[in-house]
């Protein structure tokens, strides 16, 4: 199965908030090590390794949730917090298409999914859950997984309430307690999002930052970040 193993075989992780204080932040960069990843680095598919070198300047972004419930950053360039021009952006590209995501999900009846058997007013997590449950367990591809919830669900997606006996089909999840003081969520746990305007979305893994958790979309190919106030449920498939 082809999978974006973003987040497996990360077991210890920085406490991104909680390893540098607000003091530590807010001294000149320079008195920082520089933290690069080479020019070659497939960002797409980032090692372990790679991981959890992008992830030691993420505190120094400064990110955060603004008034319109946006991601933020005041830091302009790499140059700017001692750190490579291709982390800088990959996080700019995290920030971006959270945001984007967030805008498009702004005011509408449902989430713009490319999930078949979609109409006006569909809340459910159908696509993106065939995603999130393919790279979280190793038994089941990504098109059985679909057509068996199709199968199951049919055309309109799988109600929230039916999220957890969806997930059962492939295996045995558990739902876990948040608790972000973990660290890091591995590719066997899902997240279940609960967007603005009352639907849901299913990703894989989790970093956490302060009040910022960090996930794979599966559906998009792409880590993407969130609120942690906007997860509703996280589960997880055994090894």
């Amino acid at each position: 199965m082809n999978k974006c193993i973003l987040f497996c075989g990360v077991i210890i992780l920085i406490c991104f908030a909680s390893c540098s204080s607000d003091d530590q932040l807010y001294q000149p960069m320079e008195d920082f090590p520089f933290i690069s990843l080479p020019d070659e680095t497939d960002f797409s598919n980032l090692s372990s390794e790679e991981m959890l070198i992008a992830f030691e300047a993420e505190p120094r972004l400064r990110v955060f949730i603004n008034e319109d419930g946006l991601f933020e950053t005041k830091v302009k360039s790499g140059k700017e917090i001692n750190i490579s021009e291709n982390i800088y952006k990959f996080f700019i590209n995290i920030y971006e298409a959270s945001n984007e995501e967030l805008i498009a999900n702004a005011g509408k009846e449902r989430v713009p999914l490319l999930s078949r058997g979609e109409f006006d007013g569909y809340t459910g997590i159908f696509d993106c859950l065939a995603h999130a449950v393919s790279n979280a367990q190793d038994t089941y591809d990504y098109d059985f997984i679909s057509d068996m919830l199709y199968y199951n669900y049919g055309s309109s997606g799988v109600p929230i309430n039916r999220a957890y006996a969806a997930m059962s089909l492939f295996g045995n999840p558990t739902q876990i307690t948040y608790s972000p003081e973990s660290g890091v969520y591995t590719n066997n746990y899902i997240f279940i999002i609960s967007n603005s305007n009352g639907s849901f979305h299913a990703v894989n893994g989790g970093m956490f930052s302060g009040d910022i958790v960090y996930c794979y979309d599966g559906q998009a190919n792409q880590m993407k970040s969130y609120s942690t106030s906007s997860i509703y449920a996280i589960y997880m498939y055994p090894y």
